[in-house]
């Protein structure tokens, strides 16, 4: 008895837990939602399962990827850290130093003056 105490405390996930998860998964059944907004009852069956699984034991991750893998990539809402999903997180940052950059070294300072070659 004392053990299956323990492990319903271990395995209980808080809500706030579960809504991280939910976050991290684009909703099947709301184009453009995250599966923690979508209102059908898909999602709400879909939600429901993920809880139990997560209740039971069953690793967040593997959990996360094996949805991904049923309903493919594009369900990710946070792309991966890896492979191709790398590009997502350091185009930003190439862009913004890029345009950066491009200002700065257009950008004359006041005083002086544009010549030409001739």
């Amino acid at each position: 008895m004392l053990k299956v105490l323990i492990f319903l405390l271990v395995c209980e996930f808080s809500e706030s837990e579960l809504r991280a998860v939910y976050q991290e998964l684009q909703s099947p059944y709301c184009p453009g939602r995250a599966l923690s907004d979508c209102p059908t009852e898909k999602a709400e069956n879909l939600r429901e399962e993920i809880k139990l699984r997560l209740e039971s034991g069953e690793n967040k991750n593997d959990l996360i990827e094996e949805i991904i893998l049923k309903y493919g990539e594009e369900y990710r809402a946070k792309p991966k850290v890896s492979g191709f999903g790398i590009l997502a997180w350091i185009m930003p940052i190439i862009f913004v130093v890029g345009l950066g950059s491009f200002f700065i070294l257009r950008v004359k300072p006041e005083g002086q003056e544009h010549t030409e070659d001739k």
